[in-house]
């Protein structure tokens, strides 16, 4: 179980990297040293059988790695390896895909999880994910991420949708995290076509504080490097304490270029994240129950104190044909700054059903291009400009429906 992406062969260095390995199981010692020598990039400096000996091994060798068999006795030598030695890389290994075991690992200290027998190709991508962070300089100042949250002003609107894309285009060029935050849902994954070995449940069961190590043990890795952390797929989740999802928002940004949320149209957990995020986007579409509904999403915003000058109104699937027309949205809502995505409807629910970013099914397609370019506009860090006058002749409201606008205007 490894959730790093493969890359196919080592190259990072030219200098082989030195690892001890330390297996019980004789056997699974000499089989792991043959393949880790295979590589032509890992030289064992040490490896033994007897967990009594091997931390002064350790100790002694001076590895820049360690691999060590995952079971209930070497778990207390993973802990004591990490915390003696922090410049040693830790993967542990493991026979079988034991969820428990996975996290009890990562949780003593364990930079990586491989299954064995190990597989050429993943050796190549934990080595290369670990030498990249060992790189960062210590003593480097850490900045803070920016947070991104898409907010539904009702239910099909398209919030996933474009929390999807907008961090998938994101993750092409900064690391990027895309969380779901949609309580009780859970179908992020099936949008990108992910099947969760791990869930924020898992984080939401566990007695332990939360820091990097317990986060990166859940999260996953889809094809195109974007990070993940999704609901459970049966939608049943206990994570959504204030405590645990300000936790969690305050680590990530603290590891990420962009924290991507997707929050569905919940307004709690709305009001839990608002404080940390940077752009916030409330995702709405023609019609007038979603207007409606976003004028009372913004009185529970204002209430509750949140900065209304980082809020963007986002119309999804935008037409100008629509009698709903952007300047009666900005005119109820009070809101000068609004970015569109156009109506795309076949190109958008192809990629939904085939579980793939809307950029694989055409970069010219007309969604694709808006998600692209509001990507670009929150990676450069720049002001959403103020709605400009339509150019097209909208068709005039019915009287009947023109009046109850006007009210929900106020």
């Amino acid at each position: 179980m490894l959730r790093t992406k493969p890359t196919g062969q080592l190259s990072i260095s030219s200098a082989p990297f030195r690892a001890a390995l330390i297996d019980s199981d004789r056997d699974e010692l000499a089989r792991s040293s043959k393949i880790l020598q295979s590589t032509g990039q890992i030289e064992i400096a040490a490896e033994t059988a007897s967990y009594s000996i091997a931390f002064s091994i350790v100790e002694r060798s001076k590895p820049q790695f360690v691999f060590i068999s995952a079971d209930e006795e070497s778990l207390l030598l993973i802990e004591k390896i990490h915390h003696a030695c922090p410049g040693v890389k830790i993967v542990a290994m493991g026979s079988r895909e034991d969820a428990e075991l996975v996290l009890r690992s990562f949780r003593s200290g364990a930079d990586e999880y491989l299954i064995k027998p190990l597989q050429p190709e993943e050796l190549a991508s934990v080595c290369e994910r670990l030498h990249s962070r060992a790189s960062q300089p210590a003593n480097e100042p850490a900045s803070l991420g920016r947070v991104v949250a898409f907010w539904g002003g009702r239910g099909g609107c398209g919030v996933t949708t474009l929390a999807c894309n907008i961090a998938h285009a994101l993750s092409q060029s900064q690391p990027t995290i895309l969380v779901d935050l949609h309580a009780g849902q859970g179908d992020l994954g099936v949008y990108l076509d992910v099947q969760p070995s791990f869930s924020l449940r898992d984080l939401s069961e566990s007695d332990e504080r939360f820091d990097a190590t317990l986060i990166d043990s859940v999260t996953i890795e889809h094809e195109s490097g974007l990070k993940l952390l999704l609901q459970p797929d049966d939608g049943h989740s206990n994570f959504f304490q204030e405590d645990s999802v300000c936790s969690l928002v305050e680590c990530l940004r603290h590891r990420y270029a962009f924290v991507v949320l997707d929050l569905g149209r919940d307004n709690e957990i709305a009001s839990m994240v608002a404080p940390f995020v940077n752009d916030f986007f409330l995702v709405i579409t023609q019609d007038l129950p979603s207007v409606f509904l976003s004028v009372r999403k913004l009185q529970f915003l204002c209430e509750a104190g949140f900065d209304m000058n980082r809020l963007v109104i986002a119309v999804n699937a935008y037409t100008k044909y629509s009698s709903v027309t952007l300047s009666r949205i900005a005119k109820t809502l009070g809101k000068k700054k609004i970015v569109t995505i156009r109506d795309d409807k076949w190109k958008v629910q192809s990629a939904i059903n085939q579980g793939v970013p809307l950029s694989k099914i055409s970069r010219r397609g007309k969604a694709a291009k808006d998600a692209a370019a509001l990507a670009n506009t929150i990676l450069r860090q720049e002001a959403i400009p103020f709605l400009k006058p339509e150019k097209a002749n909208a068709i005039e409201l019915k009287p009947l429906a023109e009046a109850r606008l006007l009210q929900v205007g106020g």
